[in-house]
């Protein structure tokens, strides 16, 4: 799943660097549509598949951090470890919990990225939090990314359940100068008590500069489903709403299908960008 997710987020920065769908954060567009169309829609599927590819499992902890962590700009996962120091773990703190700060220095990636920063990890019994602060940049193009903020996990091993909340600000700069910041949050949860399958539902926002709020939701009656071999949801539905709009996004196999169902628009099958 590393390496899946690796790749997921490489796609995430070449997107940006090339840009294209309308976010301001993520390509650098002042503009954008309002629009429910299908860049918007295969943009926010994007999102979703970068910030939560990561299967919040008892299997995946400690290391569970989904994004940007070490592999914003795409290393491989020893690669990543060299510019990476971990921090001892601290003596419990005023409300329990234990922290270990990862620090990224002079860290290099794909087309010439960097990426500097820390991240926290406090944990305490089954309850993780992991704090954001960090800066990803591909200097030729003069493009920069910070990313900050929260992410809270609560496991429940004993039924292989686990909720996941998230406040992430991401803003993209062009030498040096503010584009825009999208900011997600989300209020999901993950099942994984059948066995090769996790399962995510829940709701999530992406709210960008000079847009309408789009909103996303996964039903627990058809929540987005993974298996092994494929890093993205072999079945489910995403719902999709901005403003007045709706439509949705239906993943198949084989791996990276989905269908867009979107307003004015019909049905239109999309494969994903391979992982």
């Amino acid at each position: 799943m590393m390496s899946q997710r690796l790749a997921l987020i490489f796609l995430f920065l070449g997107f940006a660097a090339c840009g294209g769908g309308g976010s301001v954060s993520i390509n650098g567009s002042t503009g954008g549509s309002q629009a429910l169309d299908g860049a918007t829609a295969r943009k926010v599927t994007n999102d979703l598949m970068i910030f939560e590819s990561t299967q919040a499992t008892s299997s995946s902890l400690p290391i569970w951090a989904p994004t940007p962590e070490g592999s914003a700009l795409a290393f491989t996962p020893g690669a990543s470890n060299i510019c990476v120091t971990k921090g001892v773990p601290s003596a419990p703190d005023g409300n329990g919990y234990t922290h270990v700060l990862s620090t990224y220095s002079g860290c290099t990636g794909p087309q010439g990225g960097t990426l500097n920063g820390t991240v926290d990890t406090a944990f305490k019994n089954n309850d993780y939090y992991l704090s954001y602060n960090l800066t990803a940049a591909l200097p030729a193009s003069g493009l920069s990314w910070t990313y900050t903020g929260q992410r809270h996990l609560v496991l429940d091993p004993t039924h292989s359940q686990s909720t996941i909340t998230s406040t992430i600000v991401v803003s993209a700069y062009l030498n040096g100068s503010l584009l825009g910041t999208e900011n997600y949050n989300a209020n999901l949860s993950a099942d994984w008590a059948t066995a090769n399958q996790y399962k995510l539902w829940g709701t999530f926002n992406v709210t960008s500069t000079g847009q309408d709020t789009l909103v996303g939701t996964l039903s627990a009656a058809q929540p987005l489903i993974w298996s092994p071999g494929c890093c993205y949801p072999g079945s489910g539905t995403l719902a999709l709403t901005r403003g007045t709009q709706s439509g949705s996004v239906t993943f198949a196999l084989p791996c990276g299908q989905v269908t867009l169902s979107l307003p004015g628009s019909g049905d239109a099958a999309v494969a994903l960008p391979g992982c």
